[in-house]
């Protein structure tokens, strides 16, 4: 996509909508969260991605597993010792 201005008038709440054409060539749908960086006179905005960075091994990877609504990802690595762990245990401790 080419460099493009379009001129938008702000809300009484301080809110402006972003084209429609450029959420979809961005791939931001409804209800997408995205990030907003402000930087001396400017503001960037742009879709969120978060990192699926192994909660056990550490490692980001786009193979790794998201779960339990993204608060959990974890790499092929990190199931294997997981699975090991709650194996060879009776009983498991979960902290917040």
């Amino acid at each position: 996509m080419r460099t493009q201005t379009v001129l938008r008038k702000m809300d009484s709440e301080g809110r402006v909508t972003l084209p429609q054409k450029w959420r979809k060539y961005l791939g931001i749908k409804r209800y997408d969260h995205v990030e907003i960086f402000a930087d001396h006179h400017s503001i960037t905005i742009r879709k969120f991605e978060p990192q699926k960075k192994c909660f056990i091994t550490g490692k980001i990877d786009p193979d790794n597993f998201v779960c339990c609504d993204g608060k959990v990802v974890l790499s092929p690595e990190g199931v294997d010792i997981l699975k090991n762990r709650l194996e060879g245990s009776t009983s498991f401790i979960i902290r917040p």
